[in-house]
């Protein structure tokens, strides 16, 4: 559902410092109803809705995931292949041709791949049945109390910290008395779900080459064991230095934890026998 162009105007409080005698127009929040039929304010002023060009600029994965996704997709391959190559450099006596550890790394991060996938499509189609499940709430409502607590229960956590009691409660009302005009919208798999499902197997996939690399490269599969744990850990690290960026926090500090998460986990695995 393409969002409505409706907007309801929250004038935003005074500057303190600014005179009372000045005649300068303060910039005015608008409250633009989004995917669920709800609103959150944004200032007309700063927001820029992105061109075809620029989306098609972002990568596939960047188009469909957002950098949260991407960072907990790449990790989870990267600490599935470094649990195999780890056991491989640990068990001496282990009896498996490189063809074979090249085949379990990708084999593994690709099942895991197709089931995020699925989790994925199956997240997103319930995420966008929340304003079914809103509208139906309002109709069942007894009151302005009740309608103000349902739509709050989805906008609270947004609004609570850029608008007042009163000012969200106006605009709840003011949401409540629209979604009850309208029919319950259908709840349906877009093209968009799919897509972002393949962006998370192409990733599980793309995650498997720096540890599948050394395979290819080296005979020795001891050595390249080593090598390939070298280079997981610095994709680790590439991975949460990227997410930094996104995120606006020290890369540095973030991709050296990743390294060190992503370590973690796999150590409590082969301990644990995974």
């Amino acid at each position: 559902m393409k969002p409505s162009n409706a907007c309801l105007s929250v004038p935003q409080r005074p500057k303190l410092g600014h005179s009372r005698h000045s005649n300068q127009e303060q910039p005015q929040s608008c409250s633009c109803a989004d995917s669920f039929g709800t609103a959150a304010p944004i200032n007309s002023t700063v927001v820029k809705e992105r061109t075809p060009m620029q989306q098609h600029k972002k990568g596939f994965a960047a188009r469909y995931l957002n950098p949260g996704e991407r960072l907990n997709e790449l990790l989870f391959a990267l600490i599935m292949a470094l649990s195999i190559t780890l056991g491989v450099g640990l068990a001496s006596s282990l009896d498996s041709s490189r063809s074979q550890i090249m085949w379990a790394i990708l084999g593994c991060n690709l099942a895991w791949g197709l089931i995020d996938a699925s989790n994925h499509v199956l997240s997103k189609l319930f995420s966008r049945s929340a304003k079914a499940r809103l509208v139906q709430a309002l109709r069942t409502s007894h009151g302005e109390g009740e309608q103000i607590e349902a739509v709050g229960s989805v906008l609270n956590e947004h609004l609570s910290a850029v608008a007042t009691e009163d000012e969200r409660r106006v605009l709840y009302l003011e949401i409540s008395r629209r979604l009850q005009g309208v029919g319950l919208p259908p709840t349906r798999v877009l093209a968009e779900d799919i897509y972002g499902g393949l962006a998370i197997v192409w990733l599980m996939v793309l995650a498997s080459v720096p540890a599948i690399l050394p395979f290819l490269i080296i005979g020795d599969r001891f050595l390249a064991a080593r090598v390939s744990n070298g280079l997981v850990l610095l994709s680790m690290f590439a991975a949460g230095y990227g997410f930094a960026l996104s995120a606006h926090t020290n890369p540095w500090r973030l991709g050296f934890l990743s390294a060190v998460f992503g370590l973690t986990m796999v150590v409590i695995v082969v301990l644990l026998g995974g």
